[in-house]
């Protein structure tokens, strides 16, 4: 017997406050399956012109000012090793956004990447530092939120340092379980099977496949959220041979040079 689980694994970090002042309505969350590449934060819905707060004490290190991409995008360094960004903004507090004009008028241009030592723009833990906006790659007014480690500059999961202030008690659901012939064999059952899972009165119904050869098994999974529609990914999937654990995908941290290698993650 084959079983597939899909949970949320929340892992002790130290809490950070919150980036916004208000209820945080998760519309993204981390390592969600994105074209060519993982979600590397979370995404807040929020209104044009809310005002954002540095999550801990630090300094501003980079601001990038761009028409595509993250559009606005402000990057704080910690002394905890990690650095906390925060895109789409519509724009900077005025002490930053002075020091960002300054720079784009000694430049002359307005599309800039800027760096910052420690000592130009000390921030404190719940400092006003920016504005929510919709530049850059935006779909839609939000927040984009990441902490990445420093050092490496590889995204971390926020949701572990936000986890008290995002209610969540809504389990992930599969959907659907890919079986599908292993490249260069024979099998039973052609290219492959898609199974629906089916639920009743809250049971998953089973359903019995035969098939010999060497096989591959795909899930499509969500996962859900307390007074939210939207669907999110999965942070967490098992898979079990009787009762031996024979895969697992766990999505707490990533790598911008592989993070195309999602395209050998999901089966399109």
């Amino acid at each position: 017997m084959i079983v597939i689980l899909c949970t949320v694994n929340c892992i002790c970090k130290a809490q950070k406050v919150s980036p916004l002042n208000r209820k945080l309505q998760l519309t993204g969350n981390f390592g969600e399956l994105r074209n060519n590449h993982f979600h590397t934060g979370l995404d807040f819905r929020s209104p044009v012109g809310t005002p954002v707060y540095s999550v801990d004490s630090g300094y501003v290190s980079r601001v990038s000012v761009s028409a595509g991409g993250y559009g606005n995008a402000l990057y704080i360094t910690h002394p905890s090793g990690e650095t906390s960004v925060y895109a789409h903004l519509d724009s900077f507090a005025p002490h930053i956004a002075s020091a960002v004009a300054h720079c784009q008028y000694l430049l002359k241009y307005y599309a800039v990447d800027l760096a910052f030592n420690k000592d130009d723009i000390k921030v404190e833990r719940g400092e006003l530092i920016a504005y929510t906006g919709n530049r850059g790659s935006s779909g839609g007014p939000h927040l984009h939120f990441e902490i990445r480690e420093t050092e490496t500059e590889n995204p971390l999961d926020p949701l572990i340092y936000l986890k008290d202030k995002v209610q969540d008690t809504r389990s992930p659901k599969i959907k659907e379980i890919l079986i599908k012939h292993y490249s260069g064999t024979e099998n039973n059952f052609g290219d492959k099977i898609k199974i629906d899972v089916v639920e009743k009165n809250g049971q998953k119904i089973p359903a019995k496949v035969k098939a010999w050869g060497k096989i591959m098994i795909g899930v499509k999974a969500y996962d859900y959220m307390d007074g939210m529609s939207n669907i999110y990914g999965v942070h967490y999937v098992k898979l079990y041979k009787d009762n031996e654990l024979i895969y697992s995908s766990h999505i707490d941290t990533l790598s911008y040079n592989t993070n195309r290698q999602i395209n050998t993650y999901i089966d399109r």
